[in-house]
């Protein structure tokens, strides 16, 4: 659990005390509830209004008919008894209500794990970049693509690893690759500010950030790899792909030029002269990125695993249509996240529900998906109509 702060079976609710502890007495006779000599222990939680020592007993006297008969043991009792007095969200200078909106009681189960959020957070990771995804965010997806132990979670497009991170937190065994070798090596320039020559220290790189985090033995390896052309046999291979492609409001997606698209790679191809050449990098197109993912994840997801990734959108011309379609591939969950008035993105988890064919592929939709085109071509349309009725 994430979002969650704790999880609790719920006996009984109302809108007072009195309504719900009626309610919890019926659930207890109905059920046969025999406690005997558990220990137990109560939290009281009250949002919106500060539950005093007094109120709190005279709840305890109202509940006597659980007929308690074990200690009390505040650090581990056997049973967690908790109750809920939501007041609302009180705004600064308002005055708390007199009557809560609703009234919980139940029998706790778990703790959400809202602290991994801290320890992941990206202000206190040594090896970040402009693009690193937020703490939150990185888990979620991880929750979305049913990381656990026993699976193997791939990320192609991992830049500084914070999704695999917190796959790893979850007990699944993670890899990942990337086009950037500078990046994937801790190399090169430094994100941070106020760093005196401008370059990544020697403790920048996934390698000692898994370390820190004492995830080493979960981290297979990484790639320099190119999304457009992965170089992974094709089979069945990975019980989730989770990933954040980069749609270019902040870094372009990038793919390996082939002597097929270009002049001077061809001509050099032919030649017969020995020349060490490195490949140049050309732009690669949005819907070809997410058509690309859908497609490798047909092949290379096992039956029944996910693939989770965001998909960049304009709100105003936003359609369902805009997600690519497989096949092998079932949507199962299409989230948004608001970022701007005009720009959100959508967290998409999709499922393999078939075996991958030769003859299957990503549906390749005409509806635009070059984001980054559109939102700053929008943007510099709305600059120059200002500047025109400026200077009118």
């Amino acid at each position: 659990l994430v979002l969650a702060k704790r999880c609790v079976d719920l006996w009984g609710t109302g809108a007072s005390v009195e309504e719900c502890v009626a309610n919890v007495k019926l659930f207890v006779e109905r059920n046969n509830i025999q406690l005997g000599e558990k220990s137990f222990k109560f939290t009281f939680e009250s949002p919106g209004k500060k539950s005093t020592r007094e109120h709190q007993q005279q709840i305890l006297a109202q509940l006597s008919f659980l007929d308690l008969k074990g200690r009390v043991d505040f650090k581990t009792p056997e049973v967690e008894f908790f109750l809920l007095e939501d007041y609302g969200i009180k705004s600064p200078g308002d005055m708390a209500r007199e009557t809560p909106f609703v009234v919980m009681f139940g029998v706790h189960i778990c703790h959400g794990d809202r602290d991994a959020i801290h320890k992941y957070d990206v202000k206190k990771r040594s090896f970040i970049g402009n693009t690193s995804m937020d703490a939150e965010l990185s888990l979620l997806m991880a929750n979305q693509g049913m990381a656990r132990p026993g699976t193997l979670i791939y990320d192609p497009f991992v830049g500084t690893g914070s999704i695999l991170y917190t796959c790893a937190h979850f007990g699944s065994h993670v890899i990942g690759s990337d086009i950037d070798w500078v990046t994937l090596h801790g190399a090169g320039k430094t994100p941070r500010a106020n760093v005196k020559d401008k370059l990544r220290g020697a403790n920048e790189n996934m390698w000692t950030t898994f370390a820190e985090y004492g995830l080493s033995q979960y981290f297979v390896g990484i790639a320099v790899a190119d999304g457009a052309r992965p170089p992974w046999r094709q089979q069945p291979l990975f019980d989730s792909i989770v990933t954040d492609p980069p749609y270019g409001i902040r870094e372009g997606a990038r793919r390996v030029e082939t002597a097929a698209r270009h002049p001077a790679e061809r001509s050099l191809a032919q030649s017969s002269e020995t020349v060490t050449s490195f490949p140049s990098c050309t732009r690669y197109g949005l819907s070809d990125v997410y058509c690309d993912l859908v497609d490798f994840a047909a092949k290379m997801l096992v039956l029944n695993g996910r693939l989770v990734f965001w998909l960049p959108v304009l709100r105003e011309v936003y359609t369902h249509d805009m997600i690519p379609q497989h096949p092998c591939m079932r949507l199962i969950a299409n989230s948004e996240q608001e970022l701007t008035a005009k720009l959100s993105r959508r967290l998409i988890t999709m499922e393999k529900v078939a075996e991958y064919q030769p003859e299957f592929s990503s549906t390749r939709h005409s509806v635009p998906l070059d984001v980054r085109e559109t939102f700053f071509g929008q943007a510099a349309a709305s600059s120059s109509k200002a500047g025109a009725a400026a200077a009118a």
